[in-house]
């Protein structure tokens, strides 16, 4: 009896730490999966409906308008510009060094007079420059914060000798969500490497032949390639979404392991106490009563359990989130989601033992003893 009581003590040990595991796994997995759709949901202050096409070498440079204008005539296609590149893969970032000596590196890009309208971005104040005014730069807010400006709209541009600013755009999204926004600099150019085109719907199969069509009748010799804004935003989260994969996998894993510890635990503990059950029977314990005494001892480790793997998840995350500067926050739905998914899958494993042993006759019990 007293093996049988140690053996038990110990299966209820090892349970725990089981369920520590479980629940630990679990919170990771819900704000990994949180994150992740944020990632790919979130706003980034400009249009992600981008697909662009590069120049193949620097000659054909100067066939980038013809081939926009040729893409403006397709039904599908919004709005087309001319520019160094994209906010997730296309950036150059340049050194200004001010009047003091010390330096900054904005991002820079070069657009002309449809870059603003076609990627979505939100004018805060000023213009746009265009092939009319050609004259000035935009920024970003956080250029304007970064140097204090009160009235950016006519100040010259910091480590420049004659660049001003003519217009100010919300914050945007650059490079990724791991990345803190930086300033940025537009110029008005009107001849790039690159054309960024807005595009109505989500059936790219069907526009890329299209732009395949166009591109060839432009630069017959040069093989058409492409880039798809959104594609090119995930691809910078490989790493991230590979360790989503593992952590669900090993949430799942563990789950499925202390289900089968939870039952195996449980079929020990009403086998250590058939004489209790059926003398409580016999005395006039109902049904819900057994279920409640053989339930408490494990609702109490599940408790501790979740007690332990809070702070533990919390941990775990907070270091794994550091990883990004935009980030949700670990409130406490993903705490409690956690505990409530696996307290349900506990009470289900537990309900198959503990709801036998209390409809079971107690005559039997006590003759088995």
């Amino acid at each position: 009896m007293k093996n049988q009581t140690a053996k038990v003590s110990f299966n209820k040990f090892l349970f725990t730490i089981q369920f520590i595991i479980s629940i630990t796994m679990t919170i990771c997995a819900i704000t990994i999966v949180k994150q992740m759709n944020f990632v790919e949901n979130e706003p980034l202050g400009f249009n992600k409906n981008i697909i662009e096409l590069n120049a193949p070498d620097n000659e054909s440079h100067s066939k980038m308008p013809a081939l926009k204008e040729g893409l403006l005539q397709l039904s599908s296609i919004e709005n087309a510009t001319v520019c160094s590149g994209n906010p997730i893969s296309g950036n150059m970032l340049v050194l200004y060094e001010l009047d003091n000596g010390e330096t900054y590196s904005p991002y820079v890009y070069n657009g002309d007079e449809d870059f603003f309208k076609t990627l979505n971005l939100t004018l805060i104040e000023g213009e746009f420059p265009s092939a009319k005014k050609p004259g000035g730069v935009v920024v970003n807010e956080k250029f304007v914060s970064l140097f204090n400006m009160k009235n950016p709209i006519g100040e010259r541009v910091p480590g420049t000798k004659s660049a001003v600013i003519a217009g100010v755009v919300k914050n945007f999204t650059t490079v990724s969500f791991k990345v803190e926004t930086p300033p940025v600099i537009i110029n008005y150019v009107p001849v790039d490497k690159s054309i960024l085109i807005s595009f109505s719907g989500n059936d790219i199969s069907t526009l890329l032949p299209q732009l395949e069509k166009v591109w060839k009748k432009v630069l017959p010799s040069s093989p058409f390639t492409y880039r798809v804004l959104q594609q090119e935003l995930m691809n910078k989260y490989k790493d991230e979404n590979a360790f989503f994969k593992i952590v669900i996998a090993f949430s799942l894993t563990s789950m499925i392991i202390s289900c089968f510890g939870l039952f195996a635990l449980s079929w020990a503990v009403v086998q250590s106490r058939v004489k209790e059950i059926g003398i409580r029977k016999v005395l006039g314990a109902s049904s819900k009563d057994i279920v409640t005494i053989l339930s408490v001892t494990f609702i109490r480790r599940i408790l501790v359990a979740f007690i332990i793997a809070a702070p533990t998840g919390y941990y775990l995350m907070n270091l794994w989130l550091a990883s990004f500067a935009k980030k949700i926050s670990l409130s406490a739905d993903i705490f409690m989601w956690s505990a409530l998914t696996v307290s349900l899958i506990a009470i289900i494993t537990l309900g198959m033992q503990t709801v036998k042993a209390a409809l079971s006759n107690p005559v039997n019990e006590l003759r088995s003893e």
